[in-house]
């Protein structure tokens, strides 16, 4: 089983920060989990996040995959945030640094690397390319690794 740098989920009972990315927010939200495996933990984002959902949630229904009503809801429910979003005073100096070292073009999902970074807190993402370019930047434990460490 995974065992992350920062918290030994195998015990978590209680209230755990994570940070999340807007497709683990998006996906979660189409299936109709309402963020399951995550709820009753802090989940926190960096200021990119809503962003990156309503970009998603657009895509997604251009491409006729969500219905336009489903996508509008979700994301009228960002007004009613279940994730805070947090903006150290280093977070984009930080995620320049990373992508950078990273070999990235752009620094998207340095942003979310950097603030779980800062915090020292798992960052949860369903993006199989981040998982394996930088895993080894900060501990990513999958949904279903939190649900089994919970149940």
């Amino acid at each position: 089983m995974w065992s992350p740098p920062y918290v030994d989920l195998v015990s978590v009972t209680d209230f755990v920060r994570f940070v999340i990315d807007a497709n683990v927010y998006v996906q979660m939200s189409l299936t109709g989990d309402e963020l399951a495996p995550l709820a009753g933990h802090d989940l926190i984002a960096p200021p990119i996040f809503g962003s990156e959902v309503t970009a998603t949630l657009c895509e997604l229904t251009y491409r006729g995959e969500v219905p336009v009503e489903v996508a509008r809801r979700i994301v009228d429910d960002l007004a009613r945030p279940v994730v805070s979003i947090q903006q150290p005073a280093d977070i984009y100096l930080r995620s320049w640094d990373l992508a950078r070292s990273l070999g990235w073009a752009k620094s998207y999902d340095a942003e979310y690397l950097a603030l779980a970074q800062i915090l020292e807190v798992p960052l949860v993402t369903i993006d199989a390319r981040l998982r394996r370019g930088a895993g080894h930047i900060v501990a990513m434990p999958t949904l279903a690794e939190i649900s089994e460490s919970v149940t």
